[in-house]
């Protein structure tokens, strides 16, 4: 019983922290979140460098492209889960598939309705279903899509084998699940973290480096572990133990790790100058993707392409 009332606290908390977080960043322009085809640059910081839609097109635009572009081929019904303000099941809808799109937050589902009111874009669109599903309990229909799509929403959920068994159950044969995930940073990325950090930290505080006790405290506290942007009850309770339950069910085609190390660093940039930051950025990227490539670090997120094993 007290599991139970705990849960339903965290999941009423859950609820109320995502609208929250989406009437505050919708008072200051259109979160790529809610529509990537119309997203400005918020004049608030919100969500740290995600208010600006072209730091996060420079540091996962190829990640959302790859996803539209692998659920439009397969075609047929999808299945957003998480949706939260709609843009993934804006983008399918506008490349002509139907979509239904579950999410927690009821605030967050009326601002996916409204976007989806307001779409420009109706040329070839197909359909939206948005509906306020708890994906921690959800029951879902047998057989029903061709592919499940899921943007950073699975660390978000505790009991990620029964929803994965709910997922494979409800997909077509041979049908598709794409998901872009956290899994978390590794002591490794944040060792190299902190030593990038160094440099930053003498520019920004270049008219203290004499002050010797200062430097020491700001460095203390600068490359401390990196806070994290976004809080909310379910936050990272799931991690790098979801790459073993979707092996379990499903048979991958693609897994890739991205960022391991500019996700946290773009933070430290932001007080530059948008020409300066945005050329630090794609250089950063750059050595980002490469230390990957090597398997010299691993990244914070996962990208998943896997098909239904029969």
């Amino acid at each position: 019983m007290e599991t139970n009332k705990n849960y339903n606290q965290q999941i009423t908390e859950e609820n109320l922290f995502w609208g929250e977080f989406e009437e505050e960043a919708n008072k200051f322009g259109i979160p790529w979140w809610c529509d990537l085809s119309r997203a400005t640059k918020l004049s608030k910081v919100v969500c740290g460098w995600m208010y600006d839609p072209k730091i996060e097109k420079i540091l996962r635009g190829s990640c959302k492209n790859k996803l539209i572009e692998t659920a439009s081929s397969i075609k047929g019904n999808a299945l957003d889960i998480g949706c939260g303000a709609g843009w993934l099941s804006l983008e399918l809808a506008r490349n002509g598939m139907d979509v239904e799109g579950f999410e927690i937050s009821s605030k967050r589902i009326a601002v996916a309705k409204k976007y989806l009111r307001n779409n420009p874009f109706k040329k070839g669109f197909g359909s939206i279903n948005y509906q306020i599903e708890d994906i921690n309990k959800i029951k879902l229909e047998k057989e029903k899509y061709q592919s499940v799509v899921i943007w950073d929403t699975l660390h978000h959920i505790p009991e990620i084998d029964r929803l994965m068994k709910e997922i494979y159950d409800s997909l077509k044969p041979n049908g598709y699940i794409v998901t872009y995930d956290h899994i978390g940073l590794r002591k490794g990325n944040l060792i190299f973290i902190r030593i990038l950090q160094i440099p930053l930290i003498i520019l920004y505080k270049i008219k203290k480096i004499f002050e010797v006790k200062k430097i020491k405290e700001d460095l203390k506290t600068d490359l401390g572990e990196p806070e994290k942007i976004i809080k909310s009850p379910f936050e990272d309770v799931t991690g790098e133990e979801m790459i073993k339950v979707i092996k379990r069910c499903f048979e991958i085609e693609m897994l890739e790790t991205k960022l391991c190390f500019i996700a946290r660093l773009a933070n430290d940039l932001l007080n530059l100058s948008d020409t300066i930051k945005y050329y630090i950025l794609r250089i950063l990227k750059t050595i980002d993707d490469l230390l990957i490539k090597m398997h010299i670090l691993k990244g914070e997120y996962i990208f998943i392409i896997a098909r239904k094993r029969e």
